[in-house]
């Protein structure tokens, strides 16, 4: 078996290992400035998030405050908050009012007779028909139904009521279809109408029997009695909501409703503490070397400690920033203008003149003339001597 052998500096004298160590750490050094980065990065963004969550809490405390009705706040107690709670919106009227719970609201109940079994004995075959308040009959079909399926069959079709099996935890036919209707007081008061043969029928009694929520408002002789159908009433006082939890009509419920100077104090004081917790977060306070807010600011300027020196025949990586060009221009190219002694502008030809209502073109150059033909010479007649001119001896030929 072969086993690596370290040998650098063994002939030449030189430490091999150093210097490759010193090359490793050297090409390292951008990773490690990346590393640095992104851990600066990651700060920021932990700083940004903390100075998010506290605009948002100061943006909430302020549009309490941004109307007048964010001081409109007040508060509603009862003498008997055992019978009855209350509270008050911004609409309210400060006062006093008495009133009696004179009945609570009931939901109608339905129980039918016990069964032995939920899924074994058959209910017959036939229609189920249900009617809620008012309202139109809901009719279901029944083919050999157990009690687990009629109960399904009901709850499918949508008719107003529930239906559950109840154990009532007899020896003997314990099981039990309980219909409760979805519409409190009497207005929810449910009818069915039966028709199965072939088997068990359920047959129905009250449980609960439906009954509207009454209080009566006031204690002379003009008293107001109110009904509903829910035990909490909405809309009997401006702007106050109370829930009536028992009945006892011999005893009186002083209703109040009063300003509630308390709450206003503390929505402004929570106003003041939010805004000063995200004024102590504005870069303004913030001490050097904590998160730079600028856009453009330099995350990043030093290799982390224990990096070797980068050489100067290669420069530091740029850091990035918004303004950060992807392709720089070199130093020593300028950019041309028309002022640059190296750059002139083309000639740029005249216009046509306007002359006498008409463009003219500037005159074509003149063009070369073509090589003519010398004339020919013109022959003259021959002149008379004058009369004192001698005339001149020829001499004859030879």
């Amino acid at each position: 078996m072969s086993s690596a052998a370290s040998v650098g500096g063994l002939i030449s004298g030189i430490d091999t290992n150093s210097i490759l160590d010193q090359l490793y750490q050297l090409a390292r050094a951008p990773i490690q400035r990346l590393e640095a980065e992104k851990e600066t990065l990651n700060t920021q963004s932990v700083a940004w998030s903390h100075l998010e969550a506290r605009l948002i809490n100061f943006r909430t405390n302020a549009c309490q405050l941004a109307s007048p009705a964010g001081f409109l706040v007040y508060a509603a107690a009862t003498s008997h908050p055992d019978l009855v709670t209350a509270t008050a919106s911004s609409s309210a009227v400060a006062g006093t009012y008495t009133l009696n719970v004179q009945a609570l609201a009931q939901t109608h109940q339905l129980g039918s007779q016990g069964y032995a079994d939920t899924d074994q004995t058959e209910v017959g075959s036939g229609t189920v028909s249900i009617t809620v308040g008012d309202g139109d009959p809901t009719v279901i079909d029944v083919d050999d139904f157990t009690l687990a399926e009629l109960r399904d069959a009901i709850n499918d079709a949508d008719a107003g009521v529930s239906a559950a099996i109840i154990n009532d935890g007899s020896d003997t036919d314990p099981y039990r279809l309980l219909l409760t209707s979805k519409t409190g007081g009497l207005d929810g008061e449910m009818s069915l109408g039966i028709s199965l043969s072939g088997g068990t029928a359920p047959t129905f009694s009250d449980v609960q029997p439906a009954q509207d929520a009454e209080i009566k408002l006031g204690s002379g002789a003009g008293a107001i009695t109110i009904s509903s159908g829910s035990n909490t009433f909405d809309d009997v006082i401006q702007g106050v909501t109370f829930t009536a939890l028992d009945a006892d009509p011999t005893t009186t419920v002083t209703l109040t409703v009063t300003r509630d100077n308390q709450a206003i104090q503390s929505r402004i004081t929570d106003l003041v503490e939010t805004y000063n917790s995200l004024a102590s977060a504005t870069p303004s306070s913030a001490s050097p070397g904590s998160m730079p807010l600028s856009p453009t600011s330099e995350s990043v300027s030093t290799p982390p400690a224990g990096s070797p020196p980068i050489p100067q025949s290669s420069p530091a990586p740029l850091p990035i920033t918004s303004t950060t060009s992807l392709m720089p221009s070199p130093p020593s190219a300028a950019p041309l203008t028309p002022t640059s002694p190296s750059w002139s502008p083309p000639p740029i030809p005249a216009p046509p003149a306007l002359r006498a209502g008409r463009w003219t073109s500037p005159k074509p150059p003149a063009r070369p003339a073509s090589p003519q033909a010398s004339p020919r010479p013109r022959l003259s007649p021959p002149t008379k001597p004058s009369p004192s001119t001698e005339p001149t001896s020829t001499s004859p030929p030879a």
